[in-house]
């Protein structure tokens, strides 16, 4: 019989050149993978290069000049979203490769700096691309251009002064271009409107209680009311305000306003050489909140 103590000794030996065997092999494994991974990120260089150009092709693809400041008409969600997947899609850091930062192709710094201007030219399209849809949502139809304010818009029948309030603080987070001054001149024109109908509702309120004529309701402040009537856009709302008008001209022995499509049509819309007029003014430079108001009898909101 041998001496148990030697092959106790023996046998741990045998165990602990099994693990040294073992932890070599699995470094070696990791240092190869290691190599691997900066291998590919030397590879993939060519690859991102491509694909940032592709990326800044379909980025610029989104507005109507290289200049990227008016989204083309018609783009879609669904473009914005591939675009923005290619673009997310692309590797350029360490991490991304899963190697340190000094084991990092050189050129592949270049391109993270392109990818970072790209992200900031998509961020900026996604927010412009959300800002027109929610000036969309004010008006009855949507906006008919995005690339020259047109006064053609006509306000929801329950729009609130804090619907466009919103939209104006996002839009203050956009940088100044000529497309936040396009943005703005949609939101003035629903200001105006908007003031337009909240001055009718005073006006009416102060002559018209129960049904009944006030003290205040005279046949000069009667007329000044039907005239800011007829040039209300929402038909909703006109019709509300005519048949109240209408009490009030028939308790002034005044009969009704007598309203027909024709009349209230052209009273609503401007003729094509006004509105191109307008347009025009209205486009070279911001105008105010107040303004927008205080012009609104000129103007026919």
């Amino acid at each position: 019989m041998g001496n148990p103590l030697i092959k106790t000794i023996a046998v741990a030996a045998v165990g602990i050149g099994a693990v040294a065997i073992c932890f070599v092999g699995y470094r070696e494994n990791n240092n190869k993978q290691y190599q691997q991974k900066v291998s590919y990120a030397e590879t993939a260089v060519k690859k991102d290069e491509a694909s940032i150009n592709e990326v800044n092709s379909a980025i610029t693809a989104l507005y109507t000049s290289k200049e990227k400041v008016f989204l083309k008409r018609g783009i879609t969600e669904a473009e914005l979203t591939q675009t923005g997947a290619k673009l997310d899609g692309i590797k350029v850091s360490a991490d991304d490769f899963g190697i340190e930062e000094n084991d990092l192709p050189k050129n592949m710094k270049k391109i993270a700096k392109e990818k970072e201007v790209l992200n900031k030219q998509m961020a900026d399209a996604e927010a412009k691309f959300a800002i027109q849809n929610n000036v969309d949502t004010l008006f009855e139809k949507p906006v008919s251009n995005w690339q020259k304010a047109q006064n053609n818009v006509v306000i929801k029948t329950k729009l609130k002064d804090t619907d466009v309030g919103t939209i104006r603080e996002r839009v203050s987070f956009i940088d100044e271009s000529d497309w936040t001054k396009l943005v703005k001149e949609y939101l003035s024109y629903a200001d105006a409107q908007l003031k337009r109908v909240a001055e009718i509702n005073k006006s009416l309120e102060s002559m018209l209680k129960d049904d009944k004529i006030t003290n205040k309701a005279t046949y000069e402040k009667y007329l000044s009311l039907v005239n800011s009537i007829s040039q209300v856009r929402n038909k909703n709302l006109k019709e509300e305000f005519t048949e109240k008008a209408d009490k009030i001209s028939e308790q002034l022995g005044l009969g009704t306003t007598g309203y027909n499509d024709n009349a209230t049509s052209d009273a609503a819309s401007y003729s094509d050489e006004a509105t191109q007029a307008n347009d025009a003014s209205n486009y070279q430079s911001e105008a105010s909140d107040t303004e927008a108001g205080d012009s609104y009898s000129e103007t026919g909101y």
